[in-house]
């Protein structure tokens, strides 16, 4: 059929070998680019937390290299910063990259490539990208291209899964540009303040590409033509259970496309200006709650009832008309975020992947009694307290103190047995660290973190002043 809608391949995520190494970043290497040059198929290049930046942190290739490259403490805590540079772009992939690569868990921002795709350009290449950040990549100079963060291309087949694209800015195509019959598929992922000086203020779709939306979420991008949230021109892009809130265009608020079939189901469309849509073309739009209406075989133009969209929550409230509205004898496949029974919703909350928009659940640190500036040889008191908000036990075994600029150094607070806290259980405890008498002065950036196995669960930043 000319609007089937395909299930997502299954991610393959790379199962190591006998001979396969992990590669610590900056432990065993310098830098994540010295790590990947070292690493053969199979291997894992794992970076520890910080900001890479500079020679060997730009340009970074996998070749013909199958290789996962992650994060230990994911994107949170690890940030490749391009540093504004427009000749250089962070991550190329070429066309022996397969979905055997990885890149897992990084915030990858400042980008500024002129070409475009400053923070990854796809070229014949398809890795797995998970919960990555790509934030605030712009392409700068004369003639500066499409795709502030992404530029994907030739054939390319990525798969992003979880990722977030926040404030990404270009002439065309704000945070992605398909072109040259890509097809990208954007799974669970979040844009927000994505902009374009010209079409496509999230994404920009041409050249017989077909770029596939899958319970994502659009919040507030725009463009100053066409396209606030997406453009497409000789691309039949697919969009399946996402929610669009509140974009901005001259022309098509949400979707503008021509020469183009998009295909638009168990959607909602809803805070932007009318018209939402300016599809020239043959589109299927069904089972979408469309402001201002739109004709369509289960459509509907209702309030869609967010729970709390002036605190940015977009989860359906229980008397909400998307409730069970989408695709008959389709199912949401986690109840909840999906509500009323298994019948699909309509909506980024709903459907076959709405797994992905489950909340974490976790214990929640927080300090008191910060101090904003110290002397050297001054022994400081900080009130720490650690708290479960789920339904069910959970424990951490370890806390650590991290301390950088202009010094750096890693204290143990606690390692050993698991602490465990039921349900609404809380803890509290002192946390005393003196100020070495030879500290020079400075602004510090200081950070206490509570892992479970190795893994941080909650971490809390504070910035304090040596004197």
């Amino acid at each position: 059929m000319r609007y089937e809608i395909h299930a997502l391949a299954t991610i393959a995520f790379l199962a190591p070998s006998l001979e396969a190494a992990t590669i610590r970043v900056p432990d065993d290497q310098p830098t994540i680019g010295a790590g990947l040059g070292a690493a053969t198929d199979g291997d894992t290049v794992l970076v520890a937390h910080g900001t890479y930046e500079g020679p060997g942190n730009r340009e970074l290739r996998f070749g013909a290299k199958q290789v996962v490259l992650r994060s230990e403490w994911g994107a949170e805590y690890t940030v490749i910063d391009g540093q504004d540079r427009d000749d250089e772009k962070i991550f190329v992939f070429d066309e022996d990259v397969t979905s055997e690569t990885i890149v897992e868990g990084f915030t990858i921002r400042n980008g500024a490539y002129a070409g475009g795709g400053c923070a990854m350009d796809l070229n014949f290449a398809s890795p797995n990208i998970v919960d990555c950040v790509f934030e605030s990549n712009e392409p700068q100079g004369i003639g500066a291209g499409g795709g502030g963060a992404l530029s994907v291309w030739g054939g390319s087949e990525p798969v992003f899964l979880r990722c977030r694209f926040l404030d990404n800015t270009a002439y065309t195509a704000g945070a992605v540009y398909c072109a040259h019959a890509a097809r990208p598929r954007f799974v669970g992922c979040y844009f927000e303040g994505n902009s374009a000086g010209g079409t496509g203020g999230a994404i920009c779709s041409s050249g017989s590409s077909v770029p596939k939306l899958l319970d994502c979420l659009f919040v507030e991008n725009s463009a100053a033509h066409r396209g606030g949230a997406v453009y497409a021109y000789e691309s039949d892009i697919e969009i399946v259970n996402c929610t669009f809130v509140d974009h901005q265009a001259e022309d098509g608020t949400v979707l503008w496309s021509t020469l183009s079939d998009p295909l638009v189901s168990g959607s909602i469309l809803t805070g932007s200006s009318e018209p939402v849509f300016a599809i020239f073309g043959a589109p299927a739009v069904s089972y979408s709650d469309v402001e201002g209406g739109y004709s369509g075989q289960g459509n509907i133009d209702a309030d869609p009832l967010f729970e709390d969209p002036a605190g940015d929550n977009y989860r359906l409230s229980a008397d909400s008309p998307c409730i069970d509205a989408a695709r008959p004898g389709e199912s949401d496949a986690c109840l909840p975020p999906g509500l009323g029974s298994s019948l699909a919703d309509i909506g980024a909350y709903g459907g076959e992947y709405n797994c992905l928009w489950l909340a974490d659940c976790d214990i929640q640190l927080e300090l008191s009694n910060l101090p904003t500036s110290v002397s050297p040889g001054e022994t400081i008191a900080i009130t720490a307290s650690a708290t479960n908000g789920c339904e069910g036990r959970s424990y951490f075994d370890e806390a650590i103190a991290e301390l950088t600029d202009p010094g750096a150094a890693s204290i143990s607070l606690y390692e050993g047995s698991p602490i465990y806290l039921g349900p609404g259980g809380e803890m509290q405890a002192q946390i005393e660290l003196t100020v070495p008498l030879g500290a020079p002065a400075g602004i510090y950036q200081a950070m206490i973190v509570i892992l479970r196995e190795g893994e941080p669960i909650d971490a809390v930043r504070f910035t304090v002043e040596v004197s």
